[in-house]
């Protein structure tokens, strides 16, 4: 090697493409630039070692080494609120609907509930959210009939024909 900032050197030897995805994922986050070898998944989308035992191997630019290093040996860290202890993230926050100070969060898309909001339940749905999950009304008889009207209408002569031909090729 040149010795160039730019040369990619050996970052970490993964264990299998799952673990390699990951750090795939974790060096494009940070825009860092980088190489995988040897990535072994499957065409289904599966992830496995290759047979020969050979692992997916990471490269990075020379330059940027030591920073795909630190990334990979940091510990996760919380937001300030998760980590502070007493912290609370309704507090401030009010209801859309009904303008009053939040006590939960719709737990699909995150909207801030109030006491008077009538889906406080386990889990708390905001109401545009529960309306998703009602069940359709349902149909008319009017539409049922008409419907059935329309199949008997259409499926009748397919199934006569179908009869004469089964009548015709089997049982004359």
């Amino acid at each position: 090697m040149s010795g160039r900032d730019d040369d990619m050197v050996l970052l970490v030897e993964c264990e299998d493409g799952l673990e390699a995805e990951s750090v795939r994922g974790l060096l494009e986050a940070h825009g860092i630039a980088h190489v995988v070898h040897g990535d072994t998944r499957s065409a289904m989308g599966a992830y496995a070692v290759d047979l020969a035992g050979q692992h997916p191997v990471i490269f990075v630019a020379k330059s940027e080494l030591e920073t795909a290093t630190a990334l990979l040996q940091a510990k996760p860290q919380l937001d300030s609120t998760e980590s502070e202890p007493g912290a609370n993230l309704l507090e401030g926050n009010v209801c859309p609907v009904h303008e009053r100070p939040a006590v939960a969060t719709c737990s699909r898309c995150g909207t801030f509930l109030c006491a008077g909001c009538g889906s406080l339940g386990a889990p708390p749905l905001c109401e545009d959210c529960l309306k998703v999950d009602e069940p359709k009304a349902p149909k008319s008889p009017m539409v049922k009939a008409v419907a059935t009207l329309w199949l008997a209408i259409y499926l009748i002569p397919v199934v006569l024909s179908a009869a004469g031909i089964v009548w015709f090729l089997f049982l004359r």
